[in-house]
């Protein structure tokens, strides 16, 4: 059910973004949630709600950026990298990238797209290969919590519903 609210929300804010967007003077198209509030409110009231808008996503943004660099630093750390160096090289990368603007964005994710894709499949083809004799009964697992009617209530509803006390799981409650 969440995910077809979050679908929704993404189409309505895709659709509003198009419907308001400009052309600024490079002919390169602008908008986002400030231009929507400011052009499909209008008036007062929507400037200042993209004006709020605009300024809570400027403060949002360090934290976010924060976060994201301290969790990158992590593996670079056990790499044998400090984590001050490792921050201030994730820092300069992306200050690199992000002033070129979206056009740089762009050529540079064009590019480093396709190398993480193939890394991705190569690491996890090894980690595979080296527990393939797991293989059969990881398919085992899979096939049997499928077509179980117990699992949709394994995860989601002990933790929500039962808390975490084993003897109120909603297995028990629900199913025995």
């Amino acid at each position: 059910m969440a995910g077809l609210i979050g679908q929704a929300t993404k189409f309505a804010e895709i659709i509003l973004g198009i419907k308001y967007r400009e052309k600024n003077s490079d002919g390169e198209f602008v908008g986002g949630p400030s231009y929507t509030f400011k052009k499909g409110i209008g008036g007062t009231a929507g400037k200042i709600m993209g004006f709020l808008v605009s300024f809570f996503f400027m403060i949002e943004i360090l934290p976010s950026i924060t976060l994201q660099t301290i969790s990158a630093a992590g593996p670079l750390e056990n790499l044998g990298l400090s984590r001050k160096i490792s921050a201030v090289i994730i820092t300069v990368l992306v200050v690199l990238v992000a002033y070129g603007g979206i056009k740089r964005i762009g050529q540079v994710t064009e590019k480093l797209v396709p190398f993480m894709a193939a890394l991705y499949l190569l690491f996890g083809l090894v980690i595979i290969i080296m527990h393939i004799d797991r293989l059969p009964g990881a398919f085992a697992m899979i096939f049997q919590s499928a077509f179980n009617p117990q699992a949709g209530c394994r995860r989601s509803g002990r933790n929500i519903s039962c808390g975490n006390d084993k003897s109120r799981s909603c297995e028990r409650l629900l199913f025995k």
